[in-house]
Formats: structure tokens, sequence, C-alpha cells
């Protein structure tokens, strides 16, 4: 990581790294489990471990607003995938490596705040997302799509005494790609509502 200084105010920061991602004991071994009649998860002996390598540039404001561009390379990448078998009515399910899988993009984070009242944080990330695999049931595949997230996370001081606050979080993700397949959009809302006392531990 290397934070560069332009003021008081402003400051770059460039990072890079690099990571080795294993799978998981059982979604390696030579072993069928049958979930139905119709669907069954098969292990992968042959599944490698993936290497993950990504770069990050920030521009953070006022120690708190941080525009980032960022672009990740993972070769190996494993998942789990379902599969028509087409010499029977079952549906597999089983971890595979891919070529690789990449993602560009930018994120912005906005944090703002009303009075007492309100402590908000909007973050935006918007990417290009391609995967790749010459080998997946002998369907070779070269995919890639645009998509963006909204993540939105929202605290009400109800009040100060006692302490009770509101939490409502919101997340939507427009659709994106999985291997050959195509994932919906989605989304969600929470809400919590958290009433923090303190104990007199004396006596």
């Amino acid at each position: 990581m290397l934070p560069i200084l332009l003021n008081r105010e402003r400051f770059l920061q460039l990072s890079f790294s690099g990571n080795k991602q294993y799978p998981s004991y059982w979604s390696t071994n030579n072993t069928i489990s049958y979930v139905s009649s119709y669907v069954e998860v098969q292990g992968n002996p042959y599944l490698k471990p993936s290497r993950e390598y990504e770069a990050n540039l920030s521009y953070i404001l006022k120690s708190k607003y941080i525009f980032s561009a960022f672009f990740n390379h993972v070769p190996d990448y494993f998942i789990q995938l379902p599969y028509q078998s087409p010499d029977r009515l079952t549906l597999v399910y089983k971890y595979h490596n891919f070529n690789y899988q990449q993602q560009a993009g930018l994120q912005t984070v906005i944090p703002f705040k009303v009075k007492e009242f309100l402590n908000s944080r909007l973050t935006v990330v918007g990417y290009y997302k391609r995967e790749k695999d010459n080998d997946f049931y002998n369907i070779p595949f070269d995919r890639s799509r645009y998509s963006f997230m909204v993540n939105m996370n929202n605290t009400f001081t109800v009040s100060s005494k006692p302490d009770i606050k509101f939490m409502l979080t919101g997340f939507y993700q427009n659709g994106t790609i999985q291997g050959i397949y195509d994932l919906s959009r989605s989304y969600n809302v929470n809400t919590a509502l958290r009433w923090t006392f303190a104990i007199n531990m004396h006596k």
C-alpha cells in the first residue's frame, strides 16, 4: 500500500495484493451426494486453488469521501455450478475451475450526516465482469457484462437517553453473470431497532 499525500484534506492511496484461495476439502472429495432423485452434488478431485491479483487506486477527500478505481484478475477461479446431465434426468452440482475471472470498475463511498439524528453511508459500484472457461462440459464460454451495485446504510437516533437507534439498510445489484448463467437483479431491505444500555458493575 502506497499513500500519496496531496494536502491536509486530500490524498491518493495505491495498493496491490496477491492471494491464493484453496477449495474446501469436501468439494475436492471424489464422492457423490444425492439430494433427491433428480439432484446430486459431485466432488471434483481435480479442482485447483485459485490465485487473485488486485490493484486499487483510491482518492480520499476529507478522510471520508472515497473514489476508487480497481482491477482484479483471478486465474483458475472456481465456483459451484449446476449442469443438466445429457444422458439422464439429473441436475449435477459440481465445483469447476475457469480459465479466469476478472473485474474492473469504479467505486464511490459518500457518508453524510444530519445533525445528531441521521448517519448515512452510500456506496455505489459500477464494474465490468468477464469469465472464461475453455472446458466446461465441452461447452467453452467467454462471457462479459457491465453491471452495478448500490448499498445504503442509515442509522437514525430515536433517543439519546436511553440510547435507542433505528437502522435501515438497503442493497440493489443489477443483473450479472455466473459462468454460462445470467443472474437476475437482486435487492434486499433490512431494519433493526437497537437499545444500548450500560450496566453498573460497581455496587
